[in-house]
């Protein structure tokens, strides 16, 4: 399981109680930040929203842009998307 950078979980602290690495665009990794109950289960807060680190500083990528963003991570997976 790939670390997550403490300024990324830092950041995502401040937006949900989980966070995913979904992948690397552009040379940045991407993250995905959501929420989950105490049992577990992912709660729904509409429009996703990504965390994207470059290694030095962190953005936050959400609304519309955000489903631009999953689209180019789905389309950049290709062959290896698992469903």
């Amino acid at each position: 399981m790939k670390e997550i950078p403490r300024q990324v979980r830092l950041a995502a602290m401040k937006l949900g109680n989980s966070i995913s690495f979904n992948g690397t665009l552009d040379g940045k990794e991407v993250y995905s930040v959501g929420t989950v109950d105490k049992n577990g289960s992912a709660v729904p807060t509409g429009l996703p929203v990504y965390l994207l680190w470059d290694g030095e500083s962190v953005s936050k990528v959400s609304g519309y842009n955000a489903l631009d963003l999953l689209a180019r991570l789905v389309k950049s997976a290709g062959e290896n998307w698992v469903d």
